[in-house]
């Protein structure tokens, strides 16, 4: 129906089942995600722009913060 789905994963390591443990705050928990390698939803977007799937305008809709 001309739709996709666009997601973010993010994989429990080590470091982040301490910070989840420890009760760290979400943005730092995030930040040590993406330095680890997690791809975040715009990032995620971003590429299916350059992919040619959808526009900016349509990935900035759902990934408003």
């Amino acid at each position: 129906k001309g739709r996709m789905g666009l997601y973010e994963l993010l994989l429990s390591s080590n470091s982040i089942k301490k910070m989840v443990t420890e009760g760290s705050k979400v943005e730092d928990i995030r930040n040590v995600a993406v330095k680890e390698g997690m791809s975040t939803l715009l990032h995620e977007g971003i590429s299916s722009v350059f992919a040619g799937h959808t526009d900016f305008k349509q990935i900035m809709t759902v990934c408003q913060q």
